[in-house]
Protein backbone atom coordinates (compact mmCIF):
# COMPACT_ATOMS: atom_id res chain seq x y z
CA UNK A 1 0.00 0.00 0.00
CA UNK A 2 1.37 3.56 -1.19
CA UNK A 3 1.10 6.71 0.35
CA UNK A 4 -2.37 7.73 -1.25
CA UNK A 5 -3.29 11.31 -2.34
CA UNK A 6 -6.04 12.62 -0.16
CA UNK A 7 -5.08 16.21 -0.53
CA UNK A 8 -6.71 18.69 -3.14
CA UNK A 9 -4.50 19.21 -5.58
CA UNK A 10 -6.59 22.16 -6.83
CA UNK A 11 -6.78 23.55 -3.20
CA UNK A 12 -3.02 23.72 -2.66
CA UNK A 13 -2.98 25.18 -5.98
CA UNK A 14 -5.03 27.89 -5.35
CA UNK A 15 -3.48 28.31 -1.79
CA UNK A 16 -0.09 28.75 -3.78
CA UNK A 17 -1.44 31.49 -6.09
CA UNK A 18 -2.74 33.48 -2.93
CA UNK A 19 0.58 32.88 -1.05
CA UNK A 20 1.98 34.44 -4.24
CA UNK A 21 0.00 37.34 -4.31
CA UNK A 22 0.53 38.19 -0.25
CA UNK A 23 4.37 37.56 -1.39
CA UNK A 24 4.19 40.63 -4.24
CA UNK A 25 1.56 42.53 -1.69
CA UNK A 26 3.85 45.58 -1.19
CA UNK A 27 1.45 46.46 1.53
CA UNK A 28 1.78 43.18 3.31
CA UNK A 29 4.15 43.36 5.98
CA UNK A 30 7.65 41.20 5.83
CA UNK A 31 6.15 38.80 8.45
CA UNK A 32 3.35 37.91 6.19
CA UNK A 33 5.51 37.47 3.50
CA UNK A 34 7.90 35.22 5.15
CA UNK A 35 4.87 33.14 6.28
CA UNK A 36 3.41 32.63 2.93
CA UNK A 37 6.65 32.05 1.47
CA UNK A 38 7.12 29.12 4.13
CA UNK A 39 3.49 27.82 2.96
CA UNK A 40 4.34 27.92 -0.66
CA UNK A 41 7.61 26.05 -0.27
CA UNK A 42 5.49 23.40 2.48
CA UNK A 43 2.64 23.00 -0.18
CA UNK A 44 4.61 22.25 -2.95
CA UNK A 45 6.80 19.74 -0.94
CA UNK A 46 3.56 17.65 0.08
CA UNK A 47 2.58 17.12 -3.67
CA UNK A 48 6.14 15.81 -4.36
CA UNK A 49 5.31 12.67 -6.94
CA UNK A 50 8.31 10.65 -5.05
CA UNK A 51 5.38 10.18 -2.02
CA UNK A 52 3.03 8.15 -4.06
CA UNK A 53 5.79 5.81 -4.91
CA UNK A 54 6.50 5.22 -0.88
CA UNK A 55 5.30 2.06 0.92
CA UNK A 56 4.73 1.70 4.58
CA UNK A 57 7.18 -0.29 6.52
CA UNK A 58 6.86 -4.07 6.66
CA UNK A 59 8.83 -6.29 8.72
CA UNK A 60 11.29 -6.90 5.63
CA UNK A 61 11.49 -3.11 5.80
CA UNK A 62 12.14 -0.65 8.57
CA UNK A 63 10.78 -1.74 12.48
CA UNK A 64 9.67 2.17 13.24
CA UNK A 65 6.47 3.43 11.39
CA UNK A 66 7.79 6.88 10.22
CA UNK A 67 4.76 7.32 8.65
CA UNK A 68 2.42 7.37 11.65
CA UNK A 69 5.06 8.54 13.44
CA UNK A 70 5.29 11.84 11.44
CA UNK A 71 1.70 12.08 11.15
CA UNK A 72 0.66 14.30 14.16
CA UNK A 73 2.35 17.11 16.02
CA UNK A 74 2.28 14.80 19.56
CA UNK A 75 4.16 12.18 18.07
CA UNK A 76 6.47 14.55 16.88
CA UNK A 77 7.23 15.65 20.68
CA UNK A 78 8.26 12.27 21.98
CA UNK A 79 10.53 9.07 21.24
CA UNK A 80 12.78 9.10 18.69
CA UNK A 81 11.70 12.83 16.98
CA UNK A 82 11.41 14.44 20.23
CA UNK A 83 14.46 16.88 18.84
CA UNK A 84 13.05 16.39 15.48
CA UNK A 85 10.07 18.37 16.88
CA UNK A 86 11.63 20.91 17.76
CA UNK A 87 12.99 21.92 14.65
CA UNK A 88 11.17 25.03 13.45
CA UNK A 89 10.22 24.06 10.01
CA UNK A 90 9.20 20.83 11.03
CA UNK A 91 7.22 22.77 14.13
CA UNK A 92 5.69 25.09 11.42
CA UNK A 93 4.24 22.08 9.49
CA UNK A 94 2.17 20.84 12.70
CA UNK A 95 -0.75 22.48 12.13
CA UNK A 96 -1.13 21.77 8.15
CA UNK A 97 -2.95 18.10 8.44
CA UNK A 98 -2.26 15.79 5.81
CA UNK A 99 -0.03 18.27 4.10
CA UNK A 100 2.25 18.94 7.01
CA UNK A 101 2.96 15.71 7.25
CA UNK A 102 4.19 14.40 3.38
CA UNK A 103 6.11 17.70 3.81
CA UNK A 104 7.53 16.18 6.70
CA UNK A 105 8.74 13.34 4.99
CA UNK A 106 9.96 15.04 2.25
CA UNK A 107 11.88 17.18 4.56
CA UNK A 108 13.73 14.22 6.24
CA UNK A 109 14.11 12.81 2.81
CA UNK A 110 16.20 15.65 2.09
CA UNK A 111 18.23 15.80 4.97
CA UNK A 112 19.09 12.36 4.52
CA UNK A 113 19.79 11.81 0.70
CA UNK A 114 21.66 15.93 0.83
CA UNK A 115 22.98 16.16 4.04
CA UNK A 116 26.96 15.67 2.76
CA UNK A 117 26.23 18.08 0.13
CA UNK A 118 28.41 21.25 -0.59
CA UNK A 119 25.95 24.40 0.81
CA UNK A 120 25.67 24.94 -3.31
CA UNK A 121 24.56 21.24 -4.32
CA UNK A 122 22.60 21.13 -1.16
CA UNK A 123 20.58 24.71 -2.43
CA UNK A 124 20.53 23.19 -6.02
CA UNK A 125 18.80 19.68 -4.59
CA UNK A 126 16.24 21.57 -2.42
CA UNK A 127 15.14 24.14 -5.44
CA UNK A 128 15.43 21.14 -7.65
CA UNK A 129 13.34 19.43 -5.43
CA UNK A 130 10.62 22.05 -4.80
CA UNK A 131 10.41 22.73 -8.80
CA UNK A 132 9.36 19.02 -9.22
CA UNK A 133 7.03 18.63 -7.13
CA UNK A 134 5.33 22.09 -8.34
CA UNK A 135 5.80 20.36 -11.75
CA UNK A 136 2.80 18.38 -10.74
CA UNK A 137 -0.06 20.50 -10.20
CA UNK A 138 -1.16 23.17 -12.69
CA UNK A 139 0.17 26.67 -11.66
CA UNK A 140 0.41 27.73 -14.99
CA UNK A 141 3.77 30.71 -15.45
CA UNK A 142 3.41 30.58 -11.08
CA UNK A 143 5.92 27.95 -10.62
CA UNK A 144 8.64 29.58 -12.64
CA UNK A 145 7.64 32.74 -10.79
CA UNK A 146 7.21 30.74 -7.48
CA UNK A 147 11.13 29.45 -6.98
CA UNK A 148 12.55 33.34 -8.34
CA UNK A 149 10.83 34.79 -5.04
CA UNK A 150 13.09 36.38 -2.76
CA UNK A 151 11.00 35.43 -0.27
CA UNK A 152 10.81 31.79 -1.27
CA UNK A 153 14.67 31.83 -2.10
CA UNK A 154 15.42 32.63 1.52
CA UNK A 155 13.42 30.23 2.54
CA UNK A 156 14.84 27.13 0.19
CA UNK A 157 18.14 28.68 1.43
CA UNK A 158 17.33 27.74 5.46
CA UNK A 159 16.36 24.54 4.20
CA UNK A 160 19.68 23.51 2.11
CA UNK A 161 21.67 25.16 5.60
CA UNK A 162 19.06 22.74 7.62
CA UNK A 163 19.59 19.37 5.64
CA UNK A 164 23.65 19.91 6.34
CA UNK A 165 23.25 19.96 9.85
CA UNK A 166 23.36 17.11 12.09
CA UNK A 167 20.15 15.21 12.11
CA UNK A 168 18.35 15.49 15.38
CA UNK A 169 17.57 11.81 15.99
CA UNK A 170 18.69 8.97 18.17
CA UNK A 171 21.90 7.31 17.47
CA UNK A 172 20.30 4.27 16.87
CA UNK A 173 17.94 5.97 14.27
CA UNK A 174 20.74 8.22 12.54
CA UNK A 175 22.31 6.91 9.23
CA UNK A 176 24.98 9.31 10.13
CA UNK A 177 26.18 7.24 13.18
CA UNK A 178 27.42 3.91 13.69
CA UNK A 179 29.17 1.15 11.57
CA UNK A 180 27.41 1.86 8.16
CA UNK A 181 29.14 5.83 8.32
CA UNK A 182 32.39 6.60 8.35
CA UNK A 183 33.32 10.52 7.10
CA UNK A 184 36.33 9.86 5.57
CA UNK A 185 35.10 6.75 3.65
CA UNK A 186 32.08 8.68 2.47
CA UNK A 187 33.65 9.39 -1.11
CA UNK A 188 35.65 5.75 -1.25
CA UNK A 189 34.52 3.59 -4.83
CA UNK A 190 32.68 0.63 -4.23
CA UNK A 191 34.86 -2.01 -6.31
CA UNK A 192 33.21 -3.09 -9.40
CA UNK A 193 33.85 -6.82 -8.43
CA UNK A 194 31.28 -6.36 -5.56
CA UNK A 195 28.64 -5.01 -7.95
CA UNK A 196 26.58 -8.05 -10.41
CA UNK A 197 25.48 -4.82 -12.60
CA UNK A 198 29.60 -4.94 -13.85
CA UNK A 199 29.42 -8.89 -13.92
CA UNK A 200 31.16 -10.23 -17.17
CA UNK A 201 29.20 -13.23 -17.27
CA UNK A 202 26.90 -14.08 -19.52
CA UNK A 203 23.77 -13.05 -18.65
CA UNK A 204 24.24 -12.12 -15.38
CA UNK A 205 25.55 -8.53 -15.85
CA UNK A 206 24.22 -5.56 -17.21
CA UNK A 207 24.75 -3.30 -20.43
CA UNK A 208 26.34 -0.05 -20.29
CA UNK A 209 23.19 1.82 -21.26
CA UNK A 210 21.06 -0.47 -18.66
CA UNK A 211 23.35 1.32 -15.88
CA UNK A 212 23.17 4.45 -13.89
CA UNK A 213 26.56 5.51 -11.90
CA UNK A 214 24.89 7.02 -9.58
CA UNK A 215 27.06 9.39 -7.02
CA UNK A 216 24.51 10.96 -4.20
CA UNK A 217 27.11 13.99 -4.09
CA UNK A 218 26.43 14.34 -8.25
CA UNK A 219 22.74 14.07 -8.83
CA UNK A 220 20.81 13.80 -5.52
CA UNK A 221 17.64 13.78 -6.87
CA UNK A 222 17.49 11.32 -8.86
CA UNK A 223 16.61 9.35 -6.04
CA UNK A 224 13.09 11.42 -6.11
CA UNK A 225 12.44 10.88 -9.84
CA UNK A 226 11.60 7.84 -11.20
CA UNK A 227 13.84 5.74 -13.62
CA UNK A 228 12.15 3.11 -15.27
CA UNK A 229 14.89 2.19 -17.57
CA UNK A 230 18.15 1.81 -16.54
CA UNK A 231 19.30 0.26 -12.53
CA UNK A 232 20.80 2.60 -9.63
CA UNK A 233 24.50 1.40 -9.08
CA UNK A 234 26.04 3.69 -6.30
CA UNK A 235 29.33 4.70 -6.90
CA UNK A 236 30.43 5.42 -3.31
CA UNK A 237 29.65 4.29 0.19
CA UNK A 238 27.30 6.80 0.85
CA UNK A 239 25.78 7.13 -2.19
CA UNK A 240 24.88 3.15 -1.19
CA UNK A 241 24.11 4.78 2.11
CA UNK A 242 21.40 6.45 0.69
CA UNK A 243 20.20 3.66 -1.37
CA UNK A 244 19.82 1.43 1.59
CA UNK A 245 18.01 3.98 3.96
CA UNK A 246 15.39 5.31 1.69
CA UNK A 247 14.52 1.80 0.86
CA UNK A 248 14.69 0.32 4.71
CA UNK A 249 12.69 3.23 5.55
CA UNK A 250 9.98 4.33 3.50
CA UNK A 251 9.89 1.24 0.70
CA UNK A 252 11.23 3.31 -2.05
CA UNK A 253 12.65 1.71 -5.06
CA UNK A 254 13.77 -2.03 -5.10
CA UNK A 255 17.18 -3.53 -4.34
CA UNK A 256 17.93 -6.44 -6.85
CA UNK A 257 20.54 -8.62 -6.83
CA UNK A 258 20.62 -9.93 -10.50
CA UNK A 259 18.83 -9.27 -13.52
CA UNK A 260 16.10 -11.41 -12.56
CA UNK A 261 15.23 -9.01 -10.21
CA UNK A 262 14.19 -6.32 -11.71
CA UNK A 263 10.72 -4.46 -11.66
CA UNK A 264 10.12 -2.32 -14.02
CA UNK A 265 6.85 -1.30 -12.24
CA UNK A 266 9.39 -0.13 -9.26
CA UNK A 267 10.20 3.78 -8.77
CA UNK A 268 13.29 2.80 -9.45
CA UNK A 269 15.70 -0.51 -9.02
CA UNK A 270 19.46 -0.50 -7.33
CA UNK A 271 21.84 -2.84 -7.65
CA UNK A 272 24.10 -3.38 -4.06
CA UNK A 273 26.22 -5.14 -3.06
CA UNK A 274 24.86 -8.49 -3.16
CA UNK A 275 25.97 -8.97 1.33
CA UNK A 276 24.22 -6.02 1.50
CA UNK A 277 20.31 -6.33 2.78
CA UNK A 278 20.89 -10.19 3.09
CA UNK A 279 23.34 -11.92 5.58
CA UNK A 280 26.61 -10.34 5.77
CA UNK A 281 29.04 -13.42 4.21
CA UNK A 282 30.88 -15.71 6.67
CA UNK A 283 33.78 -14.97 8.35
CA UNK A 284 36.91 -16.09 6.84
Amino acid sequence: MVITVNIDLGTITQQLRESIGIIQDTKRSTLDKEEHARLCVYRALSVHPVLNAMKPPTQVLGDLDWYTELKSPLALLGGPFRKLGQNDHFRRTSNLGEQGRRTRIMMLLCWIIGHRLPQDKARQFISTTVGDALSTIETGDHADMLLQLHMVRKILEQLAKMIRTQLPLPKERNPFYGDDFVADDEDKLIPRAELWAYSQEEGEGLSPDEIYEFDVKHNPSILLRPLTSRVLVPQTKLSLLAIQWVTHNFGLGKKVFSRRDIDSTMFWNADPPPYIGRRPPPLA
